[in-house]
């Protein structure tokens, strides 16, 4: 594989219109989840020694509790607490067996929680949401790095039988094990996919064999204790660890080669993502597209460190919307191209026009007159039996709107389920505007299906 010239990261934020909460949101469903219980009280404990209300904050805390018996920070309280043995000193020991025993406890049910959250999403969605951006990025030789722990991208793929490249080998037993040779990440034929913090479908023995199992568990095969391996680094040392440092400098590698990294809701929190991420921005050849609604943590020293103003492109948008602006992107062969491209739908997004008119297709029973349509971007029209318009509502009236003779036409086979997208036109004026998307009969004018939708459209 030659060297990508696009890299995608992707963090929490990708996942939300899934189903899949980000970690502050994961924190508040969790604490709601173990009320009452004692997990409840040192979820509590945790949040008066610091942690905010996130699940990375709360984890990296935890850790660093648990392990206070292995490197000698207990002695050292013991020490300034009590420096002579007595019932003072045996009832603080044996209070702090008590606090880090429910610590420890809940820092395992919060990772089952967290587990369990990310295999819980929507799909249907996903698919749709996902389903062209995985494609595109096969075709392309495009990697994804995620932080994610979810398998949204490998389930996508499935769906669209489009092979994963994860660095996992399948063994005789149709089991599959991390390679310790890296590389393998880009044998070809399919996506290459990189969870730089783990998954929940890692899991490790202390042996450090790590093989991929769909459903958590907590045996291997063998009968050898198996962990999940999730990282929540948020500072350079943490990433240091395990099979995440090669990531990590993979990352590094791909990226010093890149001409453009797409970031897709993730906050930049990660500082060793983000330093790198702010080296390379110096070059002026290189480019970054951001796709988050607000901005994303200490954003302004990566901006700062541009070699141009044109370096970085801040889509303020959720990803729901964004994904289409993406898959036009990752469509156009020439980067320069579908970056103008982008620029120019970031400015509709901006004056808040809308790119399209999606056309709900109901159970009208139209599909049995035998028209075969298909849900794009652009509809096409080539089945003479039936025609599509797009309306404007003035003075009580419908205003047919002109399109070009190339935007009537379509292509395959759409079923009552699926939508129709219709891109609106640019000679819309600034103001209120009522448009209808209308499919009907040429022969009777029968209406097969419409939508109503309002757009305002800023000057």
């Amino acid at each position: 594989m030659a060297d990508p010239e696009v890299l995608i990261l992707t963090g929490a934020g990708a996942s939300l219109p899934v189903g899949i909460q980000a970690m502050r949101g994961m924190a508040k469903e969790f604490a709601d989840s173990v009320r009452g219980s004692r997990e409840a009280q040192a979820y509590k404990l945790l949040r008066e020694l610091g942690a905010g209300e996130d699940v990375e904050e709360l984890l990296q805390l935890a850790n660093q509790l648990t392990s206070l018996n292995q490197n000698g920070v207990t002695k050292l309280v013991e020490t300034c607490v009590a420096p002579r043995e007595g019932e003072g000193l045996k009832r603080f020991r044996s209070r702090l067996q008590a606090e880090l025993a429910q610590i420890a406890s809940m820092r395992t049910e919060l990772i089952k929680f967290i587990t369990y959250a990310c295999l819980r999403f929507n799909r249907a969605k996903a698919d749709s949401y996902f389903g062209e951006i995985v494609e595109l990025a096969a075709s392309r030789e495009c990697p994804i790095f995620t932080t994610n722990y979810d398998g949204v991208f490998e389930e996508v793929a499935g769906s669209r039988g489009v092979e994963v490249a994860d660095n996992f080998s399948k063994d005789g037993q149709g089991r599959y094990f991390w390679d310790s040779d890296i590389n393998s990440f880009f044998r070809g034929g399919g996506i290459t996919l990189i969870h730089i913090h783990g998954s929940v479908h890692w899991h490790a023995t202390e042996r450090g064999v790590i093989e991929r199992i769909r459903q958590p568990a907590t045996l291997s095969v063998e009968g050898l204790p198996l962990e999940q391996l999730l990282i929540f680094p948020t500072r350079f040392k943490d990433i240091y660890s395990q099979v995440y440092f090669p990531l990590y400098s993979l990352f590094v590698r791909l990226l010093d080669k890149a001409r453009l990294l797409v970031v897709v809701g993730h906050s930049l929190r990660d500082e060793y993502i983000r330093a790198a991420v702010r080296e390379r921005v110096k070059d002026s050849a290189f480019r970054l597209v951001v796709v988050d609604p607000g901005s994303p943590y200490r954003f302004d020293e990566i901006a700062g460190a541009c070699a141009t103003a044109e370096s970085v492109l801040h889509l303020k948008r959720g990803v729901e919307e964004a994904f289409p602006v993406l898959v036009q992107l990752l469509r156009e062969p020439d980067l320069a191209a579908g970056l103008g491209g982008l620029t120019d739908a970031v400015e509709d997004i901006r004056l808040g026009r809308k790119s399209k008119v999606v056309l709900k297709l109901g159970d009208k029973g139209w599909t049995s007159a035998g028209l075969e349509l298909k849900a794009d971007l652009l509809v096409r029209v080539v089945n003479s039996a039936a025609r599509l318009e797009v309306l404007k509502r003035e003075g009580g009236r419908w205003t047919p709107i002109e399109f070009a003779a190339a935007d009537k036409e379509f292509t395959g086979s759409v079923t009552k389920s699926q939508r129709i997208v219709i891109h609106v036109p640019k000679n819309l004026t600034p103001g209120s505007h009522v448009l209808k998307a209308q499919l009907s009969e040429v022969s009777s004018g029968r209406a097969l299906a419409s939508d109503v939708k309002k757009l305002r459209i800023r000057k």
